[in-house]
């Protein structure tokens, strides 16, 4: 995202991250709940275009943190044997078909950012 809507949509995912830290059922609502319980008490602050940004941002990531859910699943099931991104590539074509690609690429890149930072850890560790 650029210019004013990226600008704002920051600003929009902040005021759901300052939310998050002050409600003590936080835990209990997505950060896509939040984003619609508070978008008519700042409708008047953000332009449409960064309400409209931060929705798809957010539904994306639910959906790549529903893919992980199933990912971790068939970990799981194959009792470690296989990493992660095998797991991943073993069942991401029959993944259903809500799962659009962008959010198969929101995974993906999840895991690549992963296994970066598990690769850090083993040379500075």
């Amino acid at each position: 995202l650029i210019g004013q809507v990226g600008k704002q949509c920051a600003a929009i995912m902040k005021i759901i991250w300052n939310y998050r830290k002050s409600d003590s059922d936080y835990e209990l609502k997505t950060r896509l709940e939040i984003f619609r319980e508070i978008k008519s008490s700042h409708k008047d602050q953000f332009v449409v275009g960064a309400f409209t940004a931060c929705e798809k941002q957010l539904v994306l990531s639910e959906e790549a943190d529903s893919i992980e859910e199933i990912v971790n699943d068939e970990y799981h099931r194959n009792e470690g044997n296989l990493t992660k991104r095998a797991c991943f590539d073993a069942i991401k074509d029959d993944l259903p078909s809500s799962f659009n690609d962008k959010a198969k690429n929101v995974y993906s890149s999840r895991l690549a950012f992963e296994e970066e930072r598990d690769d850090q850890n083993l040379i500075f560790d």
